[in-house]
């Protein structure tokens, strides 16, 4: 602007004022571009830090810098989606293989307990016997109620688990 402005100074007279406002109707279009574009790339950052990964940024008018900005903006979002879609899918098959483990631990763990309370109910004489079984007993138990808690703590972490809220102290 400067440098028309001093490029008028230097012209005829009757021409200035004509020049002079036809520069400075161009600053104005070029500087409501400006604003324009930047409205625009900040409603879209707004949405983005909103966790909106289906914002997108209309850059129909845009061009230069403002258009690179708003491409690397909606990368961003692309590169987020992706992320989030990775970290679900992972979760989603921790879950499943926490689920399926402790399923496969459970069949032979049942097995266990069931001929644990046989031999409980058979006469032993032997004290040491007895007492194996006891131990047996209680370490079995143990280990299916740990199984248990981390089936329901699978079944918690997806969102599977039904919850009853009630007040509590």
């Amino acid at each position: 602007v400067l440098f028309v402005e001093v490029f008028l100074i230097a012209l005829d007279a009757e021409i200035i004022f004509f020049l002079w406002t036809l520069n400075i109707a161009a600053a104005l279009v070029f500087f409501a571009y400006i604003v324009f574009c930047f409205a625009k790339l900040r409603a879209g950052a707004k949405e983005l830090s909103a966790g909106s990964l289906t914002c997108n940024i209309d850059t129909k008018f845009m061009r230069g810098e403002f258009l690179e900005h708003a491409n690397d903006m909606m990368n961003i979002r692309s590169g987020l989606t992706r992320a989030v879609n990775e970290r679900m899918k992972s979760e989603r098959f921790q879950s499943e293989l926490i689920t399926n483990v402790s399923h496969d631990i459970k069949t032979p763990l049942t097995s266990i307990v069931n001929y644990v309370d046989l031999l409980e109910k058979e006469e032993l004489n032997n004290e040491k016997a007895k007492e194996y079984v006891e131990v047996l007993s209680r370490q079995s138990t143990k280990l299916k109620k740990l199984i248990g808690d981390l089936i329901e703590a699978s079944k918690a972490s997806t969102g599977v688990l039904a919850v009853n809220l009630e007040v509590c102290e």
